[in-house]
């Protein structure tokens, strides 16, 4: 087991010498690399400030805003109905005050 670990250790240094190696002979692949990395930091913290702001915008209501609407068209219908009825029912009522008067007219009432 104490062989392994040793072996495992000594991998890992040895990659990570090699990768500083790689990096640290070229000035110019190590800036480009510290430009990379400034550039994902900084489009990441991007990405959480727009996912924040997604997440506090409001829920979508357009399925509420079709349902208020149909709703909102049956009672129009239902308006025009009993505006037409009540136009109907002041005619009736004029026509019966009418027959009223020519009724009194033609037979008066005495007290």
């Amino acid at each position: 087991m104490k062989s392994f670990s040793r072996t495992a250790c000594r991998c890992c240094s040895a990659l990570f010498l090699a990768s500083l190696i790689s990096c640290g002979d070229d000035p110019e692949l190590v800036k480009k690399r510290q430009e990379q990395k400034s550039e994902i930091a900084r489009l990441e913290g991007e990405l959480l400030i727009l996912n924040e702001q997604l997440q506090g915008m409001p829920a979508d209501r357009s399925a509420e805003l079709t349902a208020v609407k149909k709703k909102l068209e049956a009672q129009d219908v239902e308006l025009e109905k009993l505006e037409s009825e009540i136009t109907q029912l002041q005619q009736q009522k004029r026509d019966a005050e009418s027959r009223f008067a020519e009724f009194k007219k033609k037979y008066p009432i005495t007290p």
